[in-house]
């Protein structure tokens, strides 16, 4: 009799299910695959003058791995594209640390001029990742973001609750002067709050044009809304208007004298996308004085003094940074920048250590930051 080998046939199936059937019939889709997926993304740095070799094949195969997370972000985009929801940078960090893993990295050095005063170090990257662990973390995280949106419903529903009340007080009383002028207020303040809820609801669904909207009304019944000034700054930054995003950011920190959050927004702009560093370190000296206790406001003004090659200043806030926070890997790694500069070579080697352990903490995903630079 002969003897049969069959192949496994692996099967995507999707199935549709409802997560809150009151929450404007929210669905998506669980697709199951069994496989281990495979991506090659590639990198480039150019060594500087205080970089090894070794050094720039790090950086460029980090740049390698973000192409490659990249790619997820575009695989796990499409798993939810039938959700509201948009997936963030950060958030695909997430979903793929600790199994995301390098199979092979290979690296070519070439002259970026004709004298090759200069090396330009490209890798290539391949890295496979464990589909079953990335289906359960997209789906976890998709469930969380439903129950969110259900919460922000209920909210919105139980304020209007609220306003109905109100207004049936305000029909079967007596009302004085006083107290028609309490009842306006509380009205405004009702509508306006209101407003902001459904705003921050639109945000979690990916449409920051009608969060904007919904914005623009609540500010016209509360031109003095704080935290409605720094939403809509948000808004505008996802949609990539940083000139408007800053303008609301300082408009939200001069209507809250203690809004340090608002600062450290606008100077993150300026530095990262506008590349004005003399603004960025007024905004994030000003986020200081509010908050003297943010590790990545230090952080942030020290990249920029870093640039402007303003060294001693780099130097102190990278380390008050560290004192802060001593899992601000990113602070140990351009700390180390600055001493080799400055010709401490053992305390740049001890430095980039305690960044190589932290990195790979994160990596295990034992340790989670805020932001990376």
């Amino acid at each position: 009799m002969k003897a049969y080998k069959f192949l496994p046939v692996f099967l995507i199936v999707g199935s549709f299910f409802s997560i809150n059937p009151g929450v404007d019939e929210l669905n998506f889709m669980r697709p199951v695959y069994a496989e281990t997926k495979t991506y090659t993304g590639t990198g480039e740095h150019i060594m500087t003058n205080s970089e090894t070799p070794d050094k720039a094949k790090e950086n460029a195969r980090s740049n390698a791995l973000k192409n490659i997370r990249e790619q997820v972000g575009i695989f796990v985009s499409s798993m939810v594209k039938v959700e509201k929801h948009v997936v963030e940078k950060d958030t695909v960090e997430t979903f793929t640390a600790g199994i995301l893993k390098i199979v092979s990295a290979k690296y070519k050095a070439v002259p970026v001029d004709e004298e090759g005063s200069q090396i330009k170090y490209t890798a290539t990257v391949t890295a496979n990742i464990d589909g079953d662990e990335l289906e359960k973390r997209v789906n976890d995280w998709l469930a969380g973001k439903n129950r969110q949106t259900g919460v922000l419903l209920e909210k919105i529903d139980d304020q209007a609750k609220k306003i109905s009340e109100l207004e049936n007080i305000i029909i079967s009383s007596q009302k004085s002067e006083p107290d028609k002028k309490k009842i306006a207020e509380v009205e405004k303040k009702s509508s306006y709050m209101k407003l902001y809820r459904k705003a921050k609801l639109e945000r979690t669904r990916g449409d920051y044009f009608k969060a904007i909207n919904y914005l623009d009304e609540a500010l016209r019944l509360n031109p003095d809304f704080a935290k409605g000034y720094f939403l809509r700054g948000q808004m505008h930054e996802k949609l990539k208007d940083f000139n408007r995003a800053v303008e609301d950011y300082e408009t939200a920190a001069d209507k809250d004298k203690k809004f340090d959050k608002a600062y450290y927004e606008c100077g993150k702009i300026c530095h990262k996308i506008l590349r004005d560093n003399v603004r960025a370190t007024q905004y994030f000296t000003k986020a200081i004085e509010i908050n003297p206790a943010d590790s990545y406001t230090y952080f942030r003004r020290g990249l920029s003094y870093h640039e402007m090659k303003i060294y001693d200043k780099a130097l102190a806030d990278y380390t008050e940074s560290i004192r802060l926070n001593q899992y601000q890997a990113a602070a140990y790694y351009h700390r180390s920048d600055i001493y080799r500069i400055l010709g401490e070579k053992d305390k740049a080697n001890a430095d980039e250590g305690k960044y190589q352990a932290l990195r790979n903490m994160k990596w295990r995903g034992l340790l989670v930051s805020r932001e990376e630079y």
